[in-house]
């Protein structure tokens, strides 16, 4: 063979080890590839599923219990009951409903239980509680209710304000006179009691109707509240830690 063959299949053997050579590191570069974006992808996955399982911890719905001593006749069951809003609002919608299906008002159903006509309406509004020894006698009052309505009176009420009840002419006309006379209640109080405020814990609250000198009707609103006088923090009398 000469020289110029030997050199022709030498350079056609290089050719095709350099041929497969290179398929064979185009196909390791394929899988290299691939198994780095199998690798990312799945950091990106376990990212992704670690912050869903994050997000998911921290805007999980949380059940807070807090207990409450509301007085030694009521069952610490009862008093520890996390607040629901959609349950209260349930609940009032039926006490009303028994009310309403008596054809009494809140005022003869007062007189039938021992209570202000203003406290026995918070009742079915869930604005007070039903304390026990009261129950025959608003059951009497009101058939339609039953021992769960009356358990749910019995609990300590979440007392709420709704800001769109000052949008309520009357509401708002309330508070209107509160503001107008409040300056003036205030210092004739300060004359006949001190510096102090007016309870709207310990009040009795009342309603009426009156005549007045031409016939015409009136309404007669009563907030007899316990005075609270404002006290000297004297350093002595603090008992909380210095």
């Amino acid at each position: 063979m000469s020289v110029s063959g030997i050199w022709l299949r030498r350079s056609k053997r290089r050719t095709a080890e350099l041929d497969l050579r290179s398929r064979s590191d185009q196909a390791t570069f394929r899988r290299h590839r691939q198994a780095e974006s199998s690798k990312l992808m799945q950091q990106v996955v376990g990212w992704r599923l670690g912050k869903q399982l994050a997000c998911a911890h921290f805007h999980r719905p949380r059940t807070v219990k807090i207990a409450v001593r509301c007085s030694s006749s009521t069952p610490p069951s009862a008093a520890s009951l996390p607040y629901d809003k959609a349950e209260k609002k349930a609940m009032i919608a039926q006490l009303v409903a028994a009310k309403e299906a008596t054809g009494k008002t809140y005022t003869q159903i007062a007189q039938e239980v021992g209570l202000t006509n203003a406290y026995t309406a918070q009742l079915f509004l869930n604005q007070a509680m039903l304390h026990p020894g009261r129950e025959d006698a608003i059951k009497k009052a009101v058939p339609g209710l039953t021992d769960e309505h009356i358990a749910f009176m019995k609990r300590c009420p979440m007392r709420t304000f709704d800001p769109d009840l000052m949008k309520e002419p009357h509401i708002y006309r309330m508070h209107e006179a509160m503001s107008m006379y409040g300056e003036a209640v205030k210092a004739i109080m300060n004359e006949e009691f001190g510096d102090g405020i007016m309870s709207a814990i310990d009040m009795f609250a009342t309603v009426n109707k009156v005549e007045g000198k031409t016939g015409e009707k009136r309404v007669c609103i009563t907030l007899n509240g316990k005075f609270l006088p404002h006290i000297e923090q004297a350093t002595e009398n603090n008992t909380a830690p210095q």
